[in-house]
């Protein structure tokens, strides 16, 4: 949907998830557009490290559709967005807890955002308070999930496939609702998660030779 969405973790440590989570909204988006990451340069509320290739190709995203821009929190990281958005670029944006994102701001984004006819992600800090102008709120949280029949080493069982907790908490024209989220590496899609079928363990081994 194109317009400005705003997207939060449920606590600091849940930052990667949210990261998670809007990598693969872009990668779910039908175009192959560039997309710009404005990262707020010096802040630590979402300071988790640079974005791995390889983490993006696993979330369906080709690395080199990505521009990174490091930008100081505030004019510089809202102009940036901004720029972006103007030149038909997706946005992925950090704005924490700056108080320059602010109604007046985010309307500019939004604007910016329904003229290209694209969309504009903003990772605010989990404890980042105040209006926007977005059409959506997200807070995002992390799930369990089943672990992997296989086992390893000691009886341990396999990684689990990634879900998140995405809770709609506002959108224009719609209710708040809630969604469980699994993240399918080989369809590279999201999916809602079915229940676990049942399967047999016992299937016939070849011989080697």
């Amino acid at each position: 949907m194109a317009g400005l969405h705003d997207l939060r973790p449920a606590r600091y440590l849940d930052a990667p998830s949210a990261y998670a989570f809007a990598a693969s909204w872009l990668a779910a988006l039908p175009d192959d557009r560039a997309i710009v990451w404005v990262r707020a340069a010096g802040d630590p509320r979402l300071d988790f490290g640079a974005p791995c290739p390889d983490g993006l190709k696993r979330r369906g995203v080709d690395p080199a559709r990505l521009l990174q821009v490091r930008a100081r929190p505030g004019a510089e990281a809202l102009w940036a967005m901004e720029t972006a958005l103007s030149a038909g670029a997706l946005v992925l944006g950090e704005a924490g807890r700056d108080p320059a994102y602010d109604l007046t701001a985010s309307r500019r984004l939004h604007r910016a955002a329904r003229a290209a006819g694209v969309a504009a992600l903003v990772v605010r800090a989990h404890d980042a308070d105040g209006p926007s102008a977005a059409l959506t709120r997200w807070t995002i949280r992390p799930e369990l999930a089943p672990a992997a029949a296989w086992t390893g080493a000691g009886g341990l069982s396999g990684l689990g496939p990634i879900r998140v907790r995405a809770e709609l908490e506002r959108a224009r024209g719609g209710p708040p609702r809630s969604f469980e989220l699994e993240w399918s590496e080989d369809a590279l899609r999201r999916s809602q998660p079915a229940p676990l079928a049942d399967r047999s363990a016992d299937r016939p081994r070849r011989r080697a030779g």
